[in-house]
């Protein structure tokens, strides 16, 4: 459907919102970002985790993420 270009280096992680059409990313570069894909394929937000981002996952309502990091770090986060 659409291609999501970044300037950094590739996704470690992917997954996609159970109630809207968002897309959470976990990057190699530490950061774990929010896309609109459907729509316009833009980014809409963009937080530093740390270290490589490894798994990312939506709760089931979808209002919040959790993010796992390559040394064992996990953040959770309002979304």
């Amino acid at each position: 459907i659409r291609i999501l270009r970044t300037e950094v280096e590739p996704f470690g992680a992917i997954d996609f919102s159970p109630t809207s059409a968002q897309l959470a990313t976990g990057g190699h570069d530490g950061f774990v970002r929010i896309w609109e894909p459907l729509t316009s394929g833009r980014m809409l937000r963009e937080m530093k985790h740390g270290p490589r981002v490894v798994l990312v996952r939506h709760s089931p309502d979808g209002s919040r993420l959790v993010s796992l990091g390559a040394k064992g770090a996990a953040r959770l986060w309002d979304v």
